[in-house]
């Protein structure tokens, strides 16, 4: 889909430890690239910054889980007075991304790669089987391409 038919992108960004992330600007990039190929229409996405003890509290209380992970998303999948749909809320680990600093552009990038994952799974996407995960990593790595202005290895 042309990106001139997307209608619009709230993106409401909160942080459950008290610290910044990346800017506004580059998330709401990577958002609206992930969901290029979703119905036009205005969407709403809440992400959340979170530590290793929030993450792990979370995993625990909503999947039953011990241990934290990267990213949970939590889909809505609502339409909210005055036209929006509410996809969902994002979960992302700040401290799972300063472990994989390294790997893909600092931790911001490494941010930015969870924001959009879970995004992606809000919207559809899968990544259980190879070629799922396959399908679903090119969206996300394109995405983030998109935002950061570069590549994303």
């Amino acid at each position: 889909m042309a990106a001139g038919r997307r209608k619009g992108l709230t993106l409401s960004i909160r942080s459950l430890d008290g610290k910044r992330g990346p800017a506004r600007s580059v998330l709401r990039k990577a958002v609206c690239s992930a969901l290029e190929a979703m119905p036009p229409r205005r969407y709403a996405v809440e992400v959340a910054y979170a530590d290793d003890d929030i993450m792990d509290s979370l995993n625990r209380r909503f999947h039953g889980r011990d241990g934290c992970t990267d990213v949970l998303a939590f889909p809505s999948h609502q339409e909210l007075p005055g036209g929006e749909y509410l996809l969902g809320e994002v979960v992302v680990n700040r401290d799972e991304a300063r472990r994989h600093d390294g790997e893909g552009g600092g931790v911001y990038a490494e941010l930015v790669r969870y924001v959009v994952h879970g995004v992606l799974h809000m919207a559809g996407y899968d990544d259980a089987l190879p070629e799922q995960r396959e399908r679903m990593w090119h969206v996300q790595e394109e995405a983030i391409s998109a935002a950061l202005g570069k590549g994303s290895e």
